[in-house]
């Protein structure tokens, strides 16, 4: 082969150009892009959920008053403790489903 020979050329100019080629990924990138969409998933997820439970507790603390009120008509002994264990309950399982996954939240897609 000759120092002329194209295809020697070309194969030269491949290896050459393979040593100056920049990655195909950019782990350190991906990694930071990554962190940062972890994080705001994780602002909006736990502000949907924070919402829900203060929703929640506004529920119950709206529903207290005519649930006494029930309960004392009823039978004033056991009033209090049942409106109590009722709520306690009433929370207790809707506070379970929630962390259990019970409760699906929509995924916002921000970009």
């Amino acid at each position: 082969m000759s120092a002329d020979d194209p295809l020697q050329a070309f194969f030269q100019a491949d290896s050459e150009m393979a040593e100056q080629a920049v990655p195909a990924r950019d782990q350190a990138f991906n990694a930071l892009v990554m962190e940062r969409v972890a994080a705001q998933r994780f602002r909006l997820e736990f502000a949907a959920r924070l919402l829900i439970g203060l929703a929640l507790a506004l529920a119950v603390w709206l529903a207290l008053p005519g649930l006494l009120a029930a309960l004392q008509s009823a039978s004033t002994d056991l009033s209090l403790a049942a409106a109590s264990l009722l709520i306690t309950g009433f929370v207790a399982v809707a506070g379970q489903r929630w962390v259990r996954g019970g409760l699906v939240l929509p995924r916002l897609r921000l970009f």
